[in-house]
């Protein structure tokens, strides 16, 4: 848990008490000490991480348990939760991560991608807007690159999602490689997964992109540690899936993708994460599989009570089709995901 230094230094109070100690935390010390200090780093080394430690179980932990308490009381969400946990421990779960997952840490989601695109473009704003209020982003797409050169499109794509490696990597996918190892999806074209891997010195051993995801299974029977990017990444517009024109060719029913995706859904459980889960082609997919066998496994998802009782029936009777379990959470977004995946932690006792 080395990665909530930052946060624990940001929290830790400091100041002079009446008689001129200085008190760092739960800590006081004179100033003859913290001279002292100075040709003794292995006791304030000491010092440090049993104050990390106190912080971490009594001020930092306890919050995101009762979160996770009140989440779990909520519709059958302790039931979901168990059999995902469960299935966690089975090292048979591969995360999903979708661009909620990355907002945190400053990238933009797919409506502001769009939007910013529009900007240089010559499509209408009003015309973009209708596209995606019905959720028609690959139209979107397609739409936008209608309107402005192919260069000047996958330029302004770059710099959206190119990530400045100096700004912190935020939010709940921080706590993904306390939990998961083995392969991960995406349908992110940033950085962040691959950058968060490495910085914990647990750098994947393959990245696929797009198409190369065909090449998936040999790896993982060598063991490989997967990042599959199956909409590519924004440095390589090749691998990219992001019109109605690519969409179509990557899903397309007698492409070896679509076969591999498949394999990938018919074998694992997903946790879908940032995700929004409309009709999008994942969602297709999943629903032409799990309608024609009849052991297809079951998904998670953590996603956002809509807080409307016939919304929410529809929601979970959509998701069913899928053999999608869906952990509701309220509006706290961040918060309960975090909870979330400490909860899971908690459960396989890695905290």
């Amino acid at each position: 848990m080395d990665f909530l230094k930052k946060e624990f230094l940001e929290s830790v109070s400091v100041g002079v008490d009446d008689k001129r100690n200085i008190v760092i935390g739960g800590y006081t010390f004179t100033i003859n000490e913290i001279l002292e200090s100075i040709i003794k780093p292995d006791e304030v080394e000491n010092a440090y991480k049993k104050e990390f430690d106190r912080w971490l179980v009594e001020d930092w932990l306890p919050p995101r348990l009762d979160y996770l308490d009140d989440i779990l009381k909520n519709h059958i969400n302790k039931a979901r939760f168990d059999h995902l946990c469960s299935a966690i421990e089975k090292e048979i779960v591969m995360p999903f991560i979708g661009a909620g997952m990355s907002v945190p840490s400053g990238i933009p989601t797919w409506s502001d991608s769009m939007k910013r695109l529009q900007r240089l473009s010559r499509l209408e704003e009003a015309k973009l807007l209708s596209f995606l209020q019905r959720g028609a982003f690959e139209d979107a797409a397609s739409a936008l690159l209608e309107k402005m050169p192919l260069r000047l499109f996958n330029e302004q794509l770059e710099q959206i999602y190119r990530r400045d490696h100096e700004a912190a990597i935020s939010g709940p996918i921080r706590f993904l490689p306390e939990i998961f190892s083995s392969t991960i999806l995406t349908t992110n074209y940033d950085t962040i997964l691959e950058d968060l891997y490495k910085n914990r010195n647990n750098a994947f051993d393959s990245i696929l992109y797009g198409t190369g995801i065909e090449d998936y299974r040999p790896l993982r029977a060598d063991g490989s540690q997967c990042l599959l990017k199956i909409h590519g990444d924004f440095r390589l517009p090749r691998t990219r899936v992001l019109t109605k024109e690519e969409y179509d060719r990557f899903y397309l029913n007698t492409s070896k993708t679509c076969n591999e995706m498949s394999i990938i859904l018919k074998n694992n459980s997903l946790l879908f994460l940032g995700c929004s889960l409309l009709n999008d082609r994942t969602m297709q997919l999943m629903y032409n599989l799990s309608k024609t066998d009849e052991n297809f496994p079951r998904h998670f998802a953590f996603m956002k009570d809509p807080k409307d009782g016939e919304k929410m029936r529809d929601r979970e009777h959509f998701l069913a089709e899928r053999n999608i379990s869906t952990i509701w959470y309220p509006d706290d977004h961040n918060m309960c995901l975090e909870s979330l995946l400490v909860g899971i932690m908690d459960r396989a006792g890695v905290l």
